[in-house]
């Protein structure tokens, strides 16, 4: 069974992510369930941001308590910036969470500086959809959600 996910990502010109190889368009999120990495974000056919390697969401079975680490740089051209990244990625607890498109069994997860312990993003991904279900980023301004919209099995 393949799945296709849309979510609200935010309300920017022509954003486009490429993610394991797939391409999504502006305002939604197109992924297969298999997009597991993301490497390169646009705006407008800009490239703003860039992770060398790829930077890894997931690490097959989930399960609670499981952890994953990952050395990564991050580029930014249009900020003319670059971040040397240690990650340390955990799957902290089962939840049940609701969003626009419904309630769904979820898995936290939580990604953290390594070095500082600093808070970077929490994930809710669902097995039922093969999907995040929401993502709450640290921001140097404030935090940003997303949430999935709707979606359909296929």
């Amino acid at each position: 069974m393949s799945s296709t996910v849309s979510s609200l990502l935010e309300r920017r010109p022509c954003l486009t992510r490429q993610c394991a190889g797939h391409s999504e368009p502006d305002g939604s999120l197109q992924r297969t369930a298999a997009s597991t990495s993301t490497h390169l974000e646009r705006v407008d056919g800009v490239v703003i941001s860039r992770d060398t390697p790829s930077r890894l969401a997931y690490v097959w079975p989930l399960t609670v308590g499981k952890t994953w680490e990952q050395s990564n740089r991050q580029e930014r051209p249009v900020d003319r910036t670059t971040l040397d990244r240690n990650s340390v990625w955990t799957v902290d607890t089962d939840e049940t969470i609701t969003v626009p498109a419904g309630t769904f069994r979820t898995m936290k997860i939580t990604w953290r500086n390594k070095n500082t312990g600093a808070l970077i993003y929490q994930m809710w991904y669902s097995p039922d959809v093969k999907q995040w279900i929401k993502i709450r980023e640290i921001l140097s301004n404030g935090q940003r959600e997303r949430e999935l919209m709707s979606f359909k099995l296929k």
